[in-house]
């Protein structure tokens, strides 16, 4: 079955000055699948997932959702359209409940809610959803990592997003926490939302992404399945360093 993209960026380029954190990428996501990112520290990843939902402005090129251009809209417009995220260092609100933290992404979604009261049942739900049941009248200062990563990503699945950018939400996480955030991002997914995530746990990208694009000093430097991926040249060279990539590579001719 052919998939339609539902998110697609032409020439996409961010610069700092004369730094070109993201240089000119072409990408395409199609709807329901999982779309992996990677790439070394400093490749770009990010900073390509800010400019998507509006965090950082675009400095040259173009984005379209569902084939409407969507090209330097605020990032309230993009959530509003259907596109939400999580951030790389979590950005709870202090001073305020979980379950108070996950309404707030009810209130500003692609279905706003009006009135708080459905905007706490919705989170309530949503609480469920990513097993963080009993914690929402604690304070947000007083969960752990991996309950304020789930905490994260409930607050954007509160959006009700037709797209879903996840930009490491299993950083610092054990590996039982690992697996559980596998499963629940492929829940996520079966029930229809489209996902575009970056993560540098390799077991857990390759796990449950379809396809992967790779990034390096901004550019995207290859692109295809997990497993095509994992033994491109020029990736493991992008990550271990051209000697160690020579050497593999003579090995393996041996």
């Amino acid at each position: 079955m052919t998939r339609e993209p539902i998110l697609k960026g032409n020439n996409v380029s961010k610069l700092f000055g004369a730094l070109k954190a993201v240089d000119n990428v072409d990408f395409t996501v199609y709807e329901g699948e999982i779309l992996g990112i990677i790439g070394p520290n400093g490749a770009g990843k990010t900073t390509l997932l800010s400019v998507i939902n509006g965090t950082l402005p675009i400095s040259k090129g173009n984005l379209f959702f569902r084939g409407q251009e969507v090209t330097g809209l605020k990032p309230f417009q993009i959530a509003q359209r259907g596109i939400s995220r999580t951030f790389q260092i979590v950005k709870p609100f202090p001073g305020m409940t979980a379950l108070q933290n996950v309404a707030i992404g009810a209130l500003f979604g692609r279905h706003p809610e009006k009135k708080m009261s459905r905007a706490m049942d919705k989170a309530a739900k949503t609480i469920k959803q990513v097993k963080l049941e009993g914690k929402e009248k604690i304070l947000v200062e007083k969960l752990n990592v991996s309950e304020r990563k789930r905490l994260e990503l409930a607050r954007a699945l509160t959006q009700d997003p037709d797209i879903l950018l996840l930009d490491e939400v299993m950083a610092g996480l054990t590996l039982r926490e690992i697996e559980d955030i596998m499963a629940l991002i492929k829940e996520v997914n079966r029930a229809g939302t489209t996902i575009m995530v970056i993560e540098h746990v390799m077991k857990a990208i390759m796990g449950i992404s379809d396809r992967i694009i790779v990034l390096h000093h901004g550019q995207k430097i290859a692109e295809g399945p997990p497993a095509e991926i994992s033994e491109n040249q020029q990736v493991i060279a992008a990550y271990l360093g051209e000697r160690y990539s020579r050497k593999a590579e003579e090995r393996s001719h041996a």
